[in-house]
């Protein structure tokens, strides 16, 4: 195994520049003199060169990615640790904080709605502490991407003025935080305002308050103030580090001194301060800003020279600054060197959406575009784009421009669904206008629209109190063939019209054509609910239509509670059963009066329940047998005679099935019993001498599903002895449980047994790939290859729905496990083929998996090379490692790793390679490979 070498190189060259002497001059009269405070900062990076072709790494933890930074490492106290219990107040608000940090750390950004819900938290205890305090203020910058820079400086100095005002201990670093959050949002500010803002507070800045003054200098191009502290941080021996010269390149590049600022790098190597990726980032950025694309490439290129290469978040970041600056025509050069490693996706999630935010939507979906796509449980590419197009909706760009985007995602399959996400996102940002026009576009592209659809338009317009944009709702609903539903008025309309009469409502319906049947009951109903009786009962003569009355039985007897109004009541309830509008099965398993007299009595058990059965007589009002049984077991027999013989005259043979609430005095159906309730239910019924065909029907699946082998066969000889007829998804059932227990003849049997009995039945994917595995082990390939082709065809176009990715790998497993290339092969393409799953990392293992067990090299990495270039999958990988290891093959080891590398990047290739060594026992090697990919970071004192 060739070695890794771990080589460092300093540039001994001084260069000085004669316009930074003179803007900086007592530190470059004393540059020795500054040598020993100068110190450097956690982002740094050493390169190592080496015989295997890997490039330099960086492998650091910045800001950016957590809450950490120069002064504290850990935010949150060891308390705040939601798992470790506290009887405080804080302990929400400790829990709410703690998901905050977690978030941050995994994606590099977090929500408002999460912080303001924090913030909330904190006006409610009216106090918070000191690091809860720190942790709050430094959520307010670029963990909150979504959000405009206006918008979070606008947050987070509400977030101070409310410390202030509960007198929470602010120190030094909430300053330095606070300073911090104006700069990642381009807030102006003023340093020696800032200064006398500590001096009135008796507060004493340090070295990183005076770093953070000298960046917002810079940000502005004010040289001479950066210069003037300066010379306050020499004169109190405050140490200068790397965030020092980075803020000069910035501030060098605001005043056009391009000259100055790439001097500023041969200074730090006289300094003794090797420039990091961060420093050749500000330089990049500050030739961003003219369009200068020669020297933003031509520095590059000079970073990698001297050991610094750009992470992918660098790259992107002068994307951005040439975006934003006009240069999106120089753009595409610097798009070809992403690499696209571990964590890009994140870093340009968080690029796109400030992208947006900054108004550049084209450069913003190139970008998106280059994002690797996840994959969905069954194996299927993840969609893309929610979040982009969630925040080109909340930035309220043109709908024109908005629908171009999803029909191009669509267009490239990389969003089926963009339409309806952008009207959920159209609707959950109350962007009204948006909502309707991506609704019509989904019925245009033939999607179908329905009712609940059209619920937050109505709400949102109800909330404004713009009753003509309720109308206007109900209108295009109509327009779009959308019916008005019970619940559509009930709940999204009615509610925001209190104080309107309910028959401008019915006149408006009218007007746009609609049915009075679902707007009359709501109306009435609500009225109920407002015990508004009289007026009910004027709406339900005025328009005699048929009435939901399901939905009227509850709103009439809390109306009758409250009211007393027996007559009416009952005149109502009388319209409801004569003149229901519900389908014929409801109206025929609903006992409406019945209905009512439960709910009464739940509410007021048998109080003056003798009155009311005689109104319900009068009338001739009817209940079912099964309620009255319930109205006794409500009342537990507490019933008077004149009652009982009042409820007996009302029964009615004609209603013959129970009330919908019921009592559970009815057997448990055999479906939801478990196998001892099903044992227990079956000799029962053997000793009353009943027909017990159904239970055995049940027990026999349950026992097959189980696994009970015995007592399945069991069953079915009894099953077969009645003569029972047995459907095509019993002997799928049965046909399984074989297969489970390695019983291939009697699954084949029953499979058999199946075709004939229901040709056209079509069993589970599953149960046929289970079966197809069990048969190899029984070396039928050819038998399992007829048998899945035949399958296929009898699915057609129907798409194979199931997750089959781990019981397919079973199956390419079994054969690879022979060494059988083309066996496996040809396996692998009907699975391919026929669609019974997508090409994966899993799947394609077993190609490689098979030529390895024959100790096939040549052919194993063929194919695993065929596999990198084809689907972007290095399967087998590690197999592949080790057994290149153990036969000290260099040469195809170098092949694989360079394989790997283009696809995972070559710092996560080199601690597999690691990983590898450690397995066959290379302890020495692997701590090597380990030593030279750990970043290193080196304080000069």
């Amino acid at each position: 195994m060739r070695i890794i070498y771990l080589t460092f190189t300093w540039d001994s060259k001084m260069l000085r520049s004669a316009k930074i002497l003179r803007v900086l001059p007592v530190f470059s009269r004393n540059i020795h003199t500054f040598s020993p405070v100068i110190t450097r900062t956690q982002r740094e990076c050493n390169g190592f060169s080496k015989k295997i072709s890997f490039s330099i790494f960086r492998n650091v933890t910045t800001q950016s990615q957590s809450f950490k930074s120069e002064e504290q490492t850990n935010i949150l106290p060891a308390s705040s640790n939601p798992t470790k219990g506290r009887k405080t107040p804080k302990l929400s608000l400790d829990k709410a904080l703690y998901r905050l940090d977690l978030d941050v750390k995994r994606t590099g950004r977090i929500s408002k709605r999460d912080v303001l819900e924090v913030y909330n938290e904190v006006l409610r205890l009216g106090s918070v502490t000191s690091s809860q305090a720190l942790m709050l203020i430094r959520c307010c910058g670029e963990f909150l991407p979504e959000e405009l820079p206006s918008e979070r400086t606008v947050l987070v100095n509400s977030i101070w003025r409310t410390f202030e005002e509960t007198a929470t201990p602010l120190d030094i670093s909430h300053f330095n935080a606070l300073l911090k959050i104006y700069l990642e949002n381009g807030h102006k500010f003023h340093p020696t305002e800032f200064l006398a803002k500590l001096e009135v507070k008796g507060l004493e800045p340090n070295r990183v308050t005076f770093q953070r003054l000298i960046a917002g200098y810079c940000e502005t191009g004010n040289i001479d103030g950066t210069g003037k502290i300066l010379e306050h941080m020499k004169a109190t021996e405050l140490p200068i580090n790397e965030n020092v010269f980075n803020s000069l390149i910035t501030g060098h590049s605001r005043t056009n001194d391009m000259e100055s600022a790439v001097n500023i790098l041969d200074i730090m190597r006289n300094a003794q301060l090797e420039p990091s990726a961060d420093t050749y980032s500000a330089l990049l950025c500050g030739f961003a800003e003219k369009g200068d694309k020669e020297n933003v490439l031509k520095y590059i290129e000079d970073g990698e020279s001297h050991g610094v290469y750009l992470m992918d978040r660098d790259v992107l970041e002068v994307i951005y600054t040439l975006t934003i600056h006009g240069h999106t025509d120089h753009i595409h050069q610097l798009l070809s060197r992403l690499r696209r490693l571990t964590g890009y996706n994140q870093d340009a999630y968080n690029v796109v959406l400030r992208l947006v935010n900054a108004g550049q939507d084209d450069v913003a979906y190139t970008i998106l575009q280059t994002m690797t796509r996840g994959t969905m449980p069954d194996g299927t590419l993840a969609p893309v784009g929610y979040f982009f197009l969630k925040q080109l909706v909340n930035m309220e760009r043109p709908v024109e421009k908005i629908l171009a985007i999803a029909h191009d995602l669509k267009e490239k399959q990389l969003n089926e669904f963009a339409l309806s996400k952008l009207t959920e996102a159209a609707f959950s940002f109350n962007r009204l206008d948006h909502a309707k026009a991506f609704l019509y576009a989904m019925r245009e592209q033939g999607q179908s629209i329905r009712t609940h659809y059209f619920w937050p338009l109505l709400v949102a317009y109800g909330k404004q109190g713009d009753r003509a944009g309720i109308i206007d709702t109900m209108k295009m609903m109509q327009d779009m063939s959308c019916a008005i539903t019970f619940e559509t008025i009930a709940d999204y309309v009615l509610p925001y019209l209190e104080g309107s009469d309910p028959l401008d409502l019915i006149s408006d319906v009218q007007e746009l054509g609609y049915q009075l049947v679902p707007v009359v009951s709501p109306i009435v109903a609500h009225l109920l609910y407002q015990s508004k009786v009289d007026e009910a009962l004027a709406i339900m003569q005025k328009y005699p239509v048929k009435l939901f009355s399901v939905q009227l039985v509850r709103p009439l007897v809390s109306a009758y509670i409250k009211t007393g109004q027996l007559n009416e009541c009952m005149q109502l309830l009388q319209y409801m059963v004569d003149n229901t509008a519900d389908s014929r099965e409801r109206r025929f398993a609903v006992d409406y009066v019945g209905q009512f007299l439960l709910e009464y009595v739940k509410l007021k058990n048998a109080d003056n329940l003798d009155e009311l059965l005689k109104a319900m007589a009068s009338k001739g009002l009817r209940i079912s047998s099964p309620t009255t049984e319930q109205l006794h077991q409500l009342m537990k027999g507490q019933v008077s005679q004149s009652v009982a013989q009042l409820l007996d005259g009302m029964v009615t043979s004609q209603i013959e099935l129970p009330a919908l609430e019921s009592s559970g005095s009815f057997t448990t159906h055999p479906r939801d019993m478990n196998v001892e309730e099903l044992e227990s239910h079956l000799l029962e019924l053997r000793n009353k001498s009943m027909n017990v065909r159904g239970v055995l029907r049940h027990l026999l699946i349950t026992h097959c599903r189980l696994k009970n082998k015995e007592r399945a066969l069991e069953i079915k000889k009894e099953l077969d002895l009645e003569g029972f007829r047995y459907s095509g998804g019993m002997y799928a059932v049965l046909m399984e449980m074989a297969t489970s227990m390695n019983d291939l003849p009697l699954a084949m049997q029953y499979k058999s047994q199946m075709e004939m009995t229901a040709p056209e039945f079509i069993v589970d994917a599953h149960k046929i790939i289970n079966l197809a595995s069990l048969m190899l082990e029984n070396d039928q390939l050819s038998d399992v290859a007829s048998m899945l082709l035949e399958y296929s065809h009898k699915m057609g176009d129907t798409k194979i729905k199931e997750p089959l990715q781990n019981n397919i790998w079973r199956l390419l497993n079994t054969q690879a496990a022979k060494g059988d290339v083309e066996g496996t092969r040809v396996l692998s393409d009907i699975i391919f083929d026929k669609n019974f799953a997508v090409p994966s990392n899993q799947l394609m293992g077993a190609l490689v998996k098979a030529h390895l067990v024959k100790n096939d090299i040549a052919g194993a990495i063929e194919t695993y090379q065929g596999c990198v270039t084809k689907h972007k999958f290095t399967p087998w990988k590690n197999e592949l490692f080790r057994k290149l290891i153990e036969q000290e093959d260099s040469e195809n080891l170098q092949k694989v790793i360079d394989l790997s590398s283009s696809v995972h990047g070559e710092l996560n290739t080199l601690f597999e390679l690691a990983c590898a060594f450690l397995e066959t026992d290379r302890v020495k090697q692997a701590k090597k490979i380990i030593d030279v990919s750990r970043p290193k970071t080196t304080e000069i004192r």
